[in-house]
C-alpha cells in the first residue's frame, strides 16, 4: 500500500526513534534519554482524586465541573475532536454515563501526566474489564484536556491488568 519495503520501514522507524530519544534527551536535561516525571503537586493530586470520584459515582456534574471552559477531548486514533464544556457534557452524558454503566478506576501517568484505567463492571462474570486510558492534562484544579485510548491493550503498557475483582 505505501509502496515500501519491509526494511526501508523499519530503517525509517529506527532513525525516528533514535531522533526523538536524542531530542527528549536534549530537552529534559537528564542524559537518560526520557523526559524527568514532572512531580505532583496539591492541586493535581486534587483533581485526579475529583475525577477519580466522579467516574466512580457516575457523577457528570461533578466531573464537568472539573473542566474549563475551552476544554479539548480527543481519542487518538479517531480524527475527531470535541472542544468546550457543551460538547464534553453531551459526549459523557452519552457514551461515559450511560444507564447501567459502573466504573472502577485506577490512577497512574503517562508522559509524565495523570492517567487512568478505566475499567466497566461485567455484572455476569463478577469483574470489571479493562474499557479505557484516559490521560489528562491539567491547569491548576481543571482539567483542560483529556485524551482517550480505547485500545484496552495499551493498558496493560502502564502494568494495569485487564480485569479487576467486583470487590477489593
Amino acid at each position: 500500500m505505501l509502496d515500501a519495503t519491509q526494511e526501508s520501514v523499519q530503517s525509517a522507524l529506527k532513525r525516528a526513534r533514535a531522533t526523538v530519544d536524542n531530542h527528549l534527551a536534549d530537552s529534559s536535561g537528564t542524559g537518560g534519554g526520557r523526559p524527568a516525571r514532572q512531580p505532583d503537586t496539591a492541586a493535581e493530586n486534587r483533581v485526579v482524586a475529583r475525577f477519580t470520584e466522579a467516574l466512580e459515582r457516575a457523577d457528570l456534574d461533578a466531573l464537568i465541573e472539573l473542566l474549563v471552559t475551552d476544554v479539548r477531548l480527543s481519542m487518538p486514533p479517531v480524527m475527531l475532536e470535541y472542544r468546550g464544556i457543551e460538547s464534553a457534557q453531551r459526549l459523557f452524558a452519552a457514551v461515559v454515563f450511560r444507564p447501567g454503566c459502573t466504573y472502577r478506576v485506577v490512577p497512574t501517568r503517562a508522559n509524565g501526566q495523570p492517567a487512568f484505567g478505566v475499567y466497566l463492571a461485567d455484572p455476569h462474570a463478577g469483574v470489571y474489564r479493562a474499557y479505557t486510558l484516559l490521560v489528562i492534562t491539567t491547569a491548576g484544579d481543571h482539567i483542560t484536556t483529556i485524551t482517550g485510548f480505547s485500545n484496552v491493550n495499551v493498558m496493560t503498557r502502564f502494568g494495569l491488568p485487564r480485569t479487576l475483582p467486583e470487590t477489593d
